[in-house]
């Protein structure tokens, strides 16, 4: 039987990160993923990942902390973007974001998902830990035992002092764990796809709210064979599930005039668009993210509407938060897998993360109501936060990831 100091669950952008954070901190660390991890570093030509991340400066911090930052760099395909353009299809509120209102070079950076895991799981190949690939987890010992012991499908046990649920919204270390959720669906699903339109998308961040649902027209970066011209957009646009999957069965030249119309062609015609995607939409909270010996992060704790794609920020804050409260119970003497541990990180992260849920949701329900009364409020509402600079500014630092406040992984690296 392998024994560990923590016990990792999911190798995705989370758990592998983590994973990064807690070896350099020194912890003995296994790693145990359902499928392989992609360390290649030749991106496929012709290749795009649908999912994409917007990261914000917290999240590049932690990422630069980690030495993952440049090898993400090298692939070519990291957009930055300086503004964010916001308005209410259904009336005349609008919101401009800048970075030189914030004094920044830029607001964050959109990344396929792919390039962000595989850039963690190349680090990763030059440190030491254990890996467990194509591992599914069957079992867990009660909180009462410690350490905790995993079982694997192959009969194989783990023995851990911390096991970390990093497996995803559907998370089995949870289920296992048996600690309850708080969560319901969204009336909308997401259409995600990848495409091409004939205007420069300016190096920014689009937002429509229309009557039906929420169309975000984020920047991307050509591939190398394609230009690396500015023309290039991911899509999420939210819409009633009958209605997404109706626009997933067009035809692309269909697809593309029906999403021209829906953004008003405020970056030209869509001219072409990859494979399209529709997922559900789902909310989804743990009441409680740690037991004795046992610790959830990422989409394993919560996740959010994909609004203004928070939700891989909050893993990644989860991160950093995790790695310090476990390295400053280990230099302090203190059992790190003792609930009074782990309940600082639990306290650190939940109420951040109850937080932004609670303005997610907020936005959600504000924007699918199209009572007139509702929509004079909001688009007043914008207009009013536009005027006040303090606000518009404390609501972009919140979302952007800016400040003291934040553990020392996602602070800038020291020059």
């Amino acid at each position: 039987m392998s024994e560990f100091d923590v016990a990792i669950v999911g190798a995705g952008m989370v758990g592998a990160s983590l994973a990064c954070g807690l070896i350099d901190a020194g912890f003995n660390v296994a790693l145990i993923e359902s499928g392989e991890l992609n360390s290649s570093q030749d991106w496929p030509l012709g290749q795009v990942d649908a999912r994409v991340s917007a990261l914000s400066l917290a999240s590049e911090n932690l990422l630069k902390n980690l030495q993952a930052w440049p090898i993400i760099e090298n692939m070519a395909r990291l957009q930055a973007y300086d503004a964010m353009h916001v308005w209410d299809a259904c009336g005349t509120g609008k919101l401009h974001f800048t970075a030189a209102e914030q004094h920044l070079p830029y607001l964050g950076h959109i990344a396929e998902n792919r390039t962000i895991t595989s850039a963690l799981h190349q680090l990763l190949e030059h440190k030491k830990y254990h890996l467990f690939e194509q591992a599914q987890v069957v079992d867990m010992s009660p909180e009462e035992v410690a350490p905790r012991t995993l079982t694997l499908g192959s009969g194989e046990q783990i023995t851990a002092t911390i096991v970390v649920g990093a497996d995803g919204a559907n998370s089995k270390i949870r289920q296992l764990a048996g600690l309850p959720t708080r969560e319901w669906d969204y009336p909308h699903h997401a259409l995600i796809t990848r495409v091409k339109v004939t205007k420069s998308h300016q190096n920014a961040a689009w937002q429509r709210f229309t009557e039906d649902g929420i169309l975000a027209f984020l920047p991307l970066l050509g591939a190398a064979e394609e230009g690396l011209d500015q023309h290039y957009c991911s899509i999420v646009w939210s819409q009633p599930k009958a209605q997404a999957q109706a626009m997933q069965q067009l035809s692309e030249s269909d697809f593309c005039m029906a999403l021209t119309a829906a953004f008003e062609g405020r970056l030209g015609d869509v001219i072409a668009s990859d494979k399209r995607h529709v997922i559900p939409l789902r909310q989804r909270h743990a009441k409680r993210y740690v037991q004795n010996g046992l610790v959830l992060v990422g989409d394993a704790a919560h996740t959010i509407h994909p609004l203004a794609g928070q939700g891989v920020n909050l893993g990644l804050l989860d991160v950093s938060a995790l790695v310090d409260t476990l390295q400053q119970a280990h230099q302090q003497g203190y059992d790190i897998a003792s609930i009074g541990v782990l309940e600082k990180y639990q306290s650190q992260r939940r109420n951040d993360n109850l937080r932004m849920m609670a303005l997610m949701e907020s936005f959600s329900r504000l924007f699918g109501n199209q009572h007139p009364m509702l929509s004079l409020l909001r688009n007043t509402g914008m207009n009013w936060v536009q005027k006040l600079n303090p606000i518009k500014q404390h609501l972009a630092q919140q979302a952007m990831g800016v400040g003291a406040h934040l553990p020392p992984l996602s602070q800038a690296p020291k020059q």
